[in-house]
């Protein structure tokens, strides 16, 4: 379950006190059977309710993420009980409602976090199991302390502080999913959808929210997207994607507004035209006699057809008002939606500590396998992979 900062902050704060005035014994001789190569349990601490793990992670080649299920627990060996796990302090937790994971920018990146379970009993070898089904879950087996050396008091907030999380994940808010980043206390929200709207786009509506202590800019000139096509899981083409500015997408607003303008002028234009008209057919027979012919009396008769046109100025007048009219309404609603774009579209904004800004935005679309989208903010690369 995602926490908001100043829970988190609260609850590093809880441990710190807690931990001075309760009971506890912390040791840093641990031994492990078997563990994930990236990770190593450096310090076990034992309190009145509960049990404190400190693990030290390395990321390796091709691992971008990092993340604890909350369905993790330990098992003490022998015996079938569960001691779940209550809190996670500078790992993401991973629920079925809500993907959340450390997201890394480079190999060889050191982090540190904490895991919380309930209280087991002291001197027990015993597992940590995230999932048995999946060989590269978060799993310790035969977790061993040496409770005969027990240490001093280790602070969880100078171990974690020094590798601060930059948390990622996801979750859905009315049938949608938002996707977001949290590093350094600022968190980048994005949803992502296709539109034809005076084209075909990627819209992206952003929520940035600065909990950094400082102002921060957001700008549209620092995010970048580009599109990549696979072959297989290998990557043989990448080309950049165009992010149109507010100014950028509100001409070809304009432009394509105009054009409907015109059009629907010229349809209205020829329909008031043709109701200025009123047109009747009539049908008529012609007889003539002719005497004394070569073979006696001849008889002819003619038939035909009349068309009338008349021009009526009341009704040419009447449907020219009402060809202004619905001109007129068509390119005020044109206007109150373009307005409207412009008014929620992104644009650059100093964001103060402790308050957020959203808006939307357009990304040219082109047909691809994958895409990116990277937000540059105070010099922290975002970036969200779809």
């Amino acid at each position: 379950m995602r926490r908001s900062l100043l829970q988190k902050n609260m609850l590093i704060m809880s441990f710190l006190v807690i931990g001075r005035l309760i009971g506890f014994a912390q040791y840093s001789n641990v031994s492990v059977e078997k563990f994930p190569v990236q990770m190593n349990i450096v310090h076990v601490d034992y309190r009145d309710s509960s049990t404190l793990v400190f693990v030290s992670y390395t990321s390796q080649k091709g691992v971008k993420y990092c993340t604890i299920n909350d369905r993790a627990c330990i098992q003490i060996k022998n015996n079938n009980k569960k001691y779940r796990l209550i809190h996670s302090i500078n790992l993401p937790i991973n629920s079925e409602a809500e993907k959340n994971y450390m997201l890394f920018d480079s190999v060889g990146q050191k982090h540190n976090f904490v895991l919380e379970f309930e209280k087991i009993p002291t001197a027990q070898v015993f597992d940590i199991i995230e999932s048995e089904k999946d060989p590269n879950s978060l799993n310790f087996y035969g977790v061993s302390v040496d409770t005969l050396k027990r240490d001093g008091f280790k602070d969880i907030n100078n171990f974690v502080s020094s590798t601060p999380v930059k948390e990622t994940g996801s979750y859905i808010k009315n049938g949608n999913t938002v996707y977001y980043i949290n590093s350094n206390n600022i968190i980048v929200s994005i949803s992502v959808h296709v539109i034809s709207q005076y084209g075909k786009y990627f819209n992206v509506n952003v929520d940035v929210k600065n909990f950094s202590g400082k102002s921060i800019l957001f700008s549209l000139s620092h995010v970048k997207a580009e599109g990549y096509f696979y072959i297989g899981d290998v990557v043989y083409e990448t080309y950049p994607l165009k992010v149109l500015t507010s100014t950028e997408y509100d001409k070809k607003v304009s432009s394509r507004q105009t054009l409907n303008n015109v059009l629907l002028a010229v349809g209205e234009g020829l329909s008031a035209a043709s109701a200025s008209y009123s047109r009747s057919a009539t049908s008529y027979t012609a007889n003539s006699h002719t005497v004394g012919g070569l073979y006696g009396n001849a008889y002819t008769s003619t038939y035909g057809y009349a068309n009338t046109v008349t021009y009526n100025s009341a009704a040419a007048y009447v449907a020219q008002q009402n060809a202004c009219a619905i001109c007129s309404n068509y390119a005020n609603g044109q206007n109150a939606i373009r307005q409207q774009l412009n008014d929620g579209y992104a644009k650059d904004n100093t964001i103060q500590n402790q308050t957020e800004y959203s808006g939307s935005f357009n990304i040219k679309y082109k047909q691809s396998d994958h895409f990116k989208i990277v937000f540059t903010i105070d010099d922290v690369q975002y970036p969200f992979m779809f």
